[in-house]
């Protein structure tokens, strides 16, 4: 059985017999003065990734604002880029950044795998398969390590993005020049476009 961890919260107008709320629910706590209580947030309410509520609530009722503790479990998911992709786009690189990746982390959306690349602790790179932008809705991304800690979750959107063509370069060239390579810049491309 873990032990909870002891929080000390600071404010005004603590008054003896002050009770500390977890998500509502009370804590064991000491009010050790107007403007310090320390409380002990339990295992049992760290056992999964979350924020959890901390409020105070005085005897004659009076309740503080609410104070965010968040339970972390180490491996966190910041962001995936692009984010956004265009219906019926083909395979598309993503880059995942974030914090504590191993060897052997894979980027998961909407809870299957991704084909994945460990570039370093705070970034990975993966494909997102055709067949998972063939319809417009919401995408949910996160990272199992390979102890199976999950990360948090980073949403995506599947959308009706126009392909849009910006810009070329280079713009123009001799005729009969030797090859060359052609960049395009502008939204909405994926591998196959």
């Amino acid at each position: 059985n873990s032990p909870g961890v002891t929080v000390n919260l600071t404010g005004t107008g603590f008054l003896p017999g002050a009770t500390v709320l977890l998500d509502g629910s009370g804590a064991t706590a000491t009010v050790n003065s107007r403007t310090s209580i320390t409380a002990e947030i339990p295992a049992s309410a760290m056992t999964t990734v979350r924020d959890i509520a901390v409020t105070v609530r005085n005897p004659d009722g009076a309740v503080s604002g609410a104070v965010t503790f968040s339970v972390v479990n180490g491996v966190s998911l910041t962001a995936v880029s692009p984010s956004q992709f265009r219906v019926g786009a083909g395979d598309t690189d993503v880059a995942a950044s974030g914090s504590a990746f191993e060897r052997g982390s894979v980027l998961e959306l909407n809870v299957s795998g991704l084909s994945t690349e460990f570039v370093s602790a705070t970034s990975l790179r993966a494909v997102v398969p055709a067949n998972a932008l063939r319809q417009a809705g919401r995408l949910i991304f996160r990272v199992r390590n390979p102890n199976n800690v999950l990360s948090n979750d980073v949403s995506g959107e599947v959308a009706a993005i126009p392909l849009q063509l910006s810009s070329i370069s280079p713009a123009n060239v001799n005729l009969n020049g030797p090859a060359f390579t052609l960049r395009a810049t502008g939204s909405g491309f994926s591998r196959s476009t």
